[in-house]
């Protein structure tokens, strides 16, 4: 069961503030940019290799490098970057002393920019059903329970993210593919004359995922049950 949400989590995310900000686009140049650089493993970026970044995308018109360093500022107050004194460059004490930066996207930011790309290539509510991961759900039990419960520490939690990734699939999966039956181009196919294809096409296909469910409930459940309090302790003592 998922824990009850707290006061703390139900707060103000500045980190959020960028996405829907009066300068928006100047903030998500920057912050795709970044995290584009981050991905190919490039960090530290200066304020001039990142305004020269932006740039060359020809999205913002009359930007200076001056704006760009503004709003650097206001994403790190934001918490969307994090800088460090860059003193690589200093020829001379005094160059040093006029503290010149180099900024790195948070880890926060960078889960943001992955939704955000997630989200640009969403068409629909889409999902599936698939009925194999029903055996690799029951093979994962299967094992636990042939293994006792005993595992090195690294195989155990492999046999953990594999058991709960396949069962987590299956059940987002399936809530996604149930939504886009309620949709309204779902409903809209239901009063043509192509319903009675997609009926017979959606029935069998229901059918077959029922059906793996049913054969490999049985598999599922008696491995439960097999698996004791000790086993159960010993396993997640593992993992």
């Amino acid at each position: 069961m998922k824990e009850k949400p707290t006061i703390k989590s139900l707060g103000n995310i500045s980190e959020l503030r960028y996405i829907n900000a009066d300068n928006v686009t100047r903030y998500r140049a920057i912050m795709r940019y970044l995290y584009l650089q981050y991905e190919r493993l490039s960090y530290w970026l200066s304020p001039e290799q990142i305004y020269s970044g932006v740039m060359e995308w020809n999205v913002l018109r009359n930007y200076t490098l001056e704006q760009c360093q503004l709003d650097l500022d206001q994403l790190v107050s934001w918490k969307n970057l994090t800088y460090r004194h860059d003193g690589s460059r200093a020829r001379t004490v005094e160059e040093y002393l006029r503290k010149k930066y180099q900024y790195l996207i948070t880890p926060y930011s960078i889960e943001l920019e992955r939704f955000l790309e997630h989200l640009e290539g969403v068409k629909g509510y889409g999902g599936s059903l698939e009925p194999t991961l029903f055996d690799k759900i029951a093979d994962s039990i299967t094992e636990i329970y042939e293994h006792a419960g005993d595992y090195e520490p690294k195989a155990a939690l492999e046999a953990w993210n594999s058991l709960y990734d396949s069962f987590q699939k299956l059940n987002q999966t399936s809530m996604d593919y149930i939504a886009s039956l309620h949709t309204g181009a779902a409903e809209d196919l239901m009063m043509t004359a192509s319903f009675l294809i997609y009926k017979d096409s959606i029935t069998l296909y229901l059918q077959d995922f029922v059906q793996a469910l049913q054969r490999r409930s049985y598999r599922i459940e008696g491995n439960l049950k097999l698996i004791n309090q000790d086993m159960q302790t010993r396993f997640l003592g593992c993992v």
